[in-house]
């Protein structure tokens, strides 16, 4: 079989975009007439399809990620204008979604903050761990 980019087959580009795009290993090997244990050898033990692998699918992953930051604000005011609902059970649900976002939102934030306060005092860590041992290396 004729060798594409970075020495990659067909069949394995072709496994490489059905993986990405969510498919299983046996049901990426059917679509590309693979035994499974055939596509787990190449992503376990061939660097040029591991990489091509995690490359496509931190692609997808950003894609997905803009597609749900594009529909956020439309998602919140389909929520907002539930409130106004004649149904009571309408309304209720909407007032406990957006509460349980608003929560979730800031207990994210408050982890943000934590871990950047923990990064900065392993830096400062880091910073009189090296001062130390320059101190203690031969002169």
């Amino acid at each position: 079989m004729a060798e594409g980019p970075r020495g990659l087959t067909a069949k394995q580009r072709k496994a490489i975009v059905l993986l990405a795009q969510g498919h299983t290993i046996r049901g990426t090997g059917r679509e590309i007439n693979s035994r499974p244990d055939t596509i787990r050898h190449w992503r376990d033990n061939v660097p040029e399809f591991s990489l091509a692998l995690e490359r496509a699918l931190r692609r997808m992953e950003r894609e997905a990620e803009d597609s749900m930051r594009t529909n956020l604000s439309k998602a919140m005011e389909t929520l907002v204008a539930l409130l106004d609902s004649d149904q009571d059970g309408v309304r209720l649900g909407a007032a406990s979604r957006i509460f349980t976002l608003h929560t979730s939102y800031k207990e994210h934030r408050a982890q943000q903050e934590e871990l950047a306060e923990l990064k900065a005092s392993l830096g400062l860590l880091q910073a009189q761990v090296e001062e130390q041992s320059g101190q203690l290396a031969p002169a």
